[in-house]
C-alpha cells in the first residue's frame, strides 16, 4: 500500500513538471511568433528569413537547459 501511494505521488510530481514545462514552451513559441509578425510588419523580410532559417533559437534554448 506504502508503495502504491509513493507510485501515485512521483506520478503527480512529473505530471506537475511536465504541464510546467510545456506552458514554458507554449509560451517561447507565443513570443517567436509575435516577434516574427512584427518582423514582417516591418517588412524586415530577409531578418526574418534569416532567423527562419537559423538553427540558433534551438542552440540557445539546449545551452540553457543543459
Amino acid at each position: 500500500m506504502h508503495l502504491l501511494n509513493s507510485n501515485r505521488i512521483k506520478e503527480e510530481y512529473i505530471g506537475h513538471y511536465m504541464n510546467f514545462w510545456v506552458l514554458c514552451n507554449i509560451d517561447k513559441m507565443e513570443n517567436y511568433r509575435t516577434y516574427c509578425a512584427r518582423l514582417l510588419k516591418m517588412k524586415k523580410l530577409k531578418l526574418c528569413s534569416r532567423n527562419y532559417g537559423s538553427n540558433q533559437i534551438i542552440e540557445d534554448e539546449l545551452e540553457r537547459v543543459l
